[in-house]
């Protein structure tokens, strides 16, 4: 079938061109010797319209500017003298033609309608390309492309300036190939002849001389393309500056808002990248597709996509390279094809008809003139098929997490901001325009770019200032109902009422520190060294932190058959709610073998910040890498639920008690979700956000209200199981589902106390500084001190070391925050200013809580505790007899606190003791508030966050046995002393 078939059939629904339609449909598509592709025997190919501003779909797009430019791309090079006011019209509504002016691009392929008045609000209007106008060489389109579209009721008119919203090289990229092309995607469709030589530049600042290159607009993807010319590489190792001027604008007039204008002004985008010596000669590989390959019962209004290896070149994407046939019919599938950027992930999105047939098997191929910027072809052809249901999806995508939390404080200015959705998104609808970013305190807009990972169901925002956000500003983060899932439903925010579209909207505020602390793996399945793995398991790699869902794929965490010595194929996925990254590989293991996984350093946290792995020592990034060895059979077992939290029947529950299921092996973290852990409220679902904690093994459900559950009300929780439930690493599915129910009480939980920014150090000194004495102490997270940074000795974090010596060395995984002299500034004093003001109000907050029991008179050895407060009636406590196990009975969000008056001696000399966490409960969760001096002896695990007013001493001068700390080490006034620690913020 020709392309302008598969447009015919979209345009018989198009009143007044139905009998152009069928004489066209006679003539070209049921045979008269026309070639499949060439069109008439000897002839170039139909041009085709590829893409159209405003969008052509079905149904239409609404709610259009009055003051808009109407476009249409072509296939091919037009011949600009059939493209007239006669052959591109516009009636608004039908058979009232609009005066308008129409112009060919043929750099772009685009023609452009522009009105000469503003259109009447809230009225239909239909575009008409006629099937007249001709190729380069002649041939005809054959029949009308006509789309239609509604303007918006109030008439309003667009005064929204565009912006970059995602761009390949990225900003201070490093090491990039050198014949590699420039792309620039826009936040909305631009004005084609406003994209050219002369506003999209690229200059060699190392040798101050510019670069020549072709530019080029794709419509279908709003992204420009500079592909340099003379010559066809970049210059190895020397920076590169890219500017695209305010002389850009989008189809209103609006000239770009770059990164160098002051809102709401015009202004350029300007960002540098460096090349390195090497040019790029890897071919591209299709990483995901969507619907997956062989799946069944795909719902009929779905599009395709295919995410890639790395970024695209937009322009190979069209009908030609990416096409779909209904295999059941033996007839190709009408569509569009459009390149979303921040996913490197190609949409095809039907559009005669504008559902699939149902039932019936469809067969996807993508083309080897798919190209990256490079100019790398795929190797082969990438095909794959699915088979259809019998009904569409109408069910609306939500926001499942946003990292930080609504509501969260003390944000690090840094940070990237994230939100994960209930199911797969259309990445082309994830950009900067319906992603957006405010600073509420100062009333403007953040600018950044817009990624989305397509495993991950996760998109991410990252600042593009270098210095990240405002420091200690109110920011709220936005997803417009604009973005939608793959079927085209909008998103169901929490704006929106019953089953309608809304956005979704969140504030949080920022603290004065930045993020410097590396990420590290605290938990891999399998474990490393273990053997006898199940053969069909995925592997998965849980973080310190939350991670960025774009670093994290089969580039960056890799699976190795160590006895064979080769790569295993497989997919990488990102789950938010346990930042935990799944490899799934493609097909079962081989038995008896070893494998090395192994997650490099390209994986960061959402301030950027790579992995701090265990191949490389403190401060210094490094590849996470493990190894483990399978049987010779996978794992066939069903998992269960073993305990429940609240228990099944239990009353009077505390209203914001999350509720937890706890599972009996390790389970695949993407199947835990808000769609299969689940609250009802007689039959109504509760709103909440779902976690895994993959060292527990425990899900964890938190109702989104504030307030948590309604009191005195019912309740009951479902675990999926089956095909549709959750499932082990293994694929094993929960074979029925697990349904409990508990009543509430009226009054609220005891919570974590809030710690403010002094949550991102891992010790602090009061006003007296922090001292390390022996060779292995590290720190994870900052320490600091309100001191001169004279005092702060034997450590050393990525940019300055304090007073080391050869036998005291601490690498602390973060940074220093001290008073002058240098390294120390006014701007590091006052971070740690604010930490020591923080970590005294937390202190005050514990000791203000009401007084809770004293089980062991002051002795916590040897006793198993649920969670509460606690506190000391002789002014101590000890952790001395044997060790203390705190059991969160389920519940991963179980909270401990323990008041003591005095002192917290944890071990003796040579008798080291422990903290022990079971059933759920974690570090972050517990809290010890000390009235003077705390003391960890040599070789202990302390576990919780420690803030004592006289300090906090860790271990004994001379002693090489480490000793731990999961949490923190806080003295207000006086100093803390290490001697051989290992730190680890929670």
């Amino acid at each position: 079938m020709n392309p302008f078939c598969k447009i015919s059939s979209f345009s018989t629904k198009v009143a007044g061109v139905a009998v152009m339609l069928l004489a066209t449909l006679t003539a070209g598509c049921g045979g008269g010797g026309l070639d499949p592709i060439l069109g008439t025997p000897g002839a170039g190919r139909v041009p085709t319209v590829t893409a159209t501003s405003p969008v052509a779909s079905t149904p239409i797009v609404t709610g259009v500017a009055s003051n808009v430019r109407v476009s249409a791309t072509f296939s091919e090079a037009m011949l600009a003298s059939t493209i007239t006011n006669a052959s591109f019209t516009l009636t608004c509504p039908a058979a009232t033609p609009v005066a308008a002016s129409v112009a060919y691009d043929a750099a772009t392929q685009t023609a452009t309608l522009t009105p000469n008045a503003a259109l009447p609000a809230n009225t239909p209007c239909q575009a008409s390309v006629a099937g007249t106008v001709q190729d380069s060489t002649g041939i005809a389109m054959g029949a009308a492309f006509v789309w239609n579209f509604l303007t918006a009721p109030a008439a309003p008119v667009d005064t929204t300036r565009p912006t970059v919203s995602f761009k390949v090289p990225a900003a201070a990229a490093t090491g990039v190939a050198s014949n590699t092309a420039i792309s620039a995607t826009f936040t909305e469709a631009m004005n084609p002849a406003t994209i050219t030589g002369s506003s999209f530049t690229v200059a060699n600042t190392t040798l101050g001389t510019p670069v020549t290159g072709t530019v080029s607009y794709v419509a279908a993807s709003q992204t420009a393309i500079f592909t340099p010319t003379a010559p066809a590489t970049l210059d190895s190792s020397s920076l590169f500056t890219v500017t695209i001027t305010s002389a850009a604008t989008d189809l209103a007039g609006n000239a770009l808002a770059g990164n160098l204008a002051v809102p709401p002004g015009a202004g350029n985008h300007v960002w540098t990248f460096t090349t390195g010596a090497a040019s790029d000669t890897t071919r591209p590989t299709v990483t995901l597709t969507l619907p997956a390959a062989a799946a069944t019962g795909v719902a009929t209004n779905t599009a395709i996509s295919a995410s890639f290896s790395e970024a695209m070149n937009p322009a190979t994407f069209t009908n030609a390279s990416f096409t779909v046939t209904n295999t059941t019919l033996g007839t190709p599938v009408a569509g569009t094809v459009s390149y979303a950027a921040g996913s490197s992930t190609a949409v095809f999105t039907p559009t005669a008809p504008a559902t699939l047939a149902n039932s019936s098997l469809y067969t996807v191929t993508v083309t080897t003139a798919a190209t990256d910027l490079a100019g790398n072809a795929l190797a082969v052809n990438f095909i794959w098929s699915f088979t259809t249901a019998a009904a569409p999806d109408t069910t609306r995508p939500t926001v499942t997490l946003t990292v930080p939390v609504a509501g969260a404080t003390a944000v690090a200015a840094n940070t990237g901001i994230s939100a994960s959705f209930s199911e797969a998104m259309n990445p082309a609808t994830i950009n900067g325009a319906n992603f957006i970013l405010t600073n509420t305190t100062l009333g403007t807009a953040v600018t950044g770019t817009v990624s989305y990972a397509v495993g991950s169901r996760t998109a991410t925002f990252t600042p593009s200032s270098p210095g990240g956000l405002a420091a200690s500003s109110q920011f709220t983060a936005t997803l417009t109902s604009a973005a939608t899932d793959l079927a085209g439903n909008a998103l169901a925010g929490n704006t929106a009422v019953a089953q309608a579209a809304g956005n979704h909207v969140w504030s949080f505020t920022t603290g004065a520190a930045p993020d410097t602390t590396r990420p590290t793996v605290t938990v891999t399945v399998p474990a490393g060294g273990a053997t006898g793995v199940a053969n069909n398991t995925a592997v998965t790699a849980t973080f310190s932190e939350a991670m960025n869902a774009s670093s994290l794929s089969s580039s960056s965490f890799t699976l190795i058959n160590t006895t064979l010595g080769t790569a295993v194929p497989g997919t990488v996925s990102y789950a938010a709610g346990s930042m935990t990254a799944t490899f799934a590989p493609a097909a079962v293991l081989a038995s008896g073998s070893l494998f090395t996984a192994t997650v490099t350093t390209a994986a960061t946290d959402l301030a950027g910040n790579s992995l701090a792995g265990n191949t490389a020592t403190a401060p210094s990034a490094g590849n996470h890498v493990w190894t483990f060895t399978t049987g010779a059979t996978g794992d066939t077992t069903p998992p269960t639920v073993t305990e429940v939290s609240p228990p099944d029947l239990s009353a009077g529950v505390c209203l914001t008690r999350p509720i937890s299921a706890t599972f009996s092996e390790p389970m695949d973290p993407a199947t835990i979700s808000a769609a299969t852990f689940g609250v009802s409220d007689n039959g109504v679902a509760v709103a909440g956000s779902v976690s895994y904690n993959a060292a527990s093994r425990v899900a964890t459900f938190v109702p989104n209200a504030a307030a948590g559950f309604a009191a005195s009300r019912s309740f009951t929780v479902t675990v999926l199981g089956g095909s549709a439930g959750v499932k082990d690493l293994a694929g094993n599915a929960l074979a029925a589902p697990r349904v409990w129910s508990f009543s509430t009480g009226t009054q609220p939980c005891l919570g974590p106390v809030e710690l403010g920014s002094i949550a991102s150090f891992g010790a602090f000194g009061g006003a007296a500084g922090v001292t390390n004495q022996g060779i292995t102490t590290a720190i994870g997270g900052n320490i600091g001190s309100t001191a001169a940074c004279t005092l702060i000795t034997g450590l050393h974090d990525a940019s300055n070391g304090y007073t080391e010596t050869p036998l005291n060395i601490g690498a602390v995984n973060g940074s220093v925050y001290c008073a002058p002299p240098a390294p120390g500034t006014a701007a590091t004093l006052a971070i740690a200013t604010q930490a020591r003001a923080d970590a005294q109000t937390a202190y005050n907050t514990l000791a203000a809580l009401p007084p809770g029991s004293d089980p062991g008179a002051g002795q916590l050895g040897g006793l198993v505790l649920a969670p509460g407060v606690y506190t000391s009636a002789g002014g101590t406590f000890a952790i001395t007899s044997a060790n203390l196990t705190l059991d969160a009975r389920g519940d991963a969000n179980a909270v401990w606190v323990f008041q003591s008056a005095a002192a917290l001696t944890v071990g003796l000399s040579a008798t080291p003791r422990s903290v022990l966490l079971i059933n759920g409960a974690q570090a972050k969760n517990v809290f010890w508030q000390v009235g003077s001096a705390a003391r960890i002896e040599d070789g202990s695990t302390m576990v919780g966050t420690i803030i004592a007013p006289a300090g906090v001493t860790i271990s004994t001068a001379g002693q090489t046995v480490q000793t731990t700390l999961i949490g923190r080490a806080i003295g207000l006034t006086a100093s803390v002393t290490l001697v051989n620690v290992s730190i680890v913020a929670p």
